[in-house]
């Protein structure tokens, strides 16, 4: 399998953050938990508590 280039990484994971967000927010989720659920540089901290560290993913 082919290496892609960074820049098309970057806008294949920048698409599907926004569906996920809308996803989450048209169905009355918090787009922050699933935003970690497919960005490792997000991390999750929810009212003041961080409950997923930057550099990894929300299983």
């Amino acid at each position: 399998m082919q290496q892609l280039p960074e820049s098309y990484e970057k806008k294949i994971l920048s698409a599907y953050q926004a569906l996920v967000r809308a996803t989450a927010q048209r169905h009355g989720h918090n787009p922050a938990v699933f935003e970690a659920m497919v960005d490792r540089e997000s991390g999750l901290a929810i009212d003041g508590t961080t409950l997923l560290p930057k550099g990894k993913i929300l299983p």
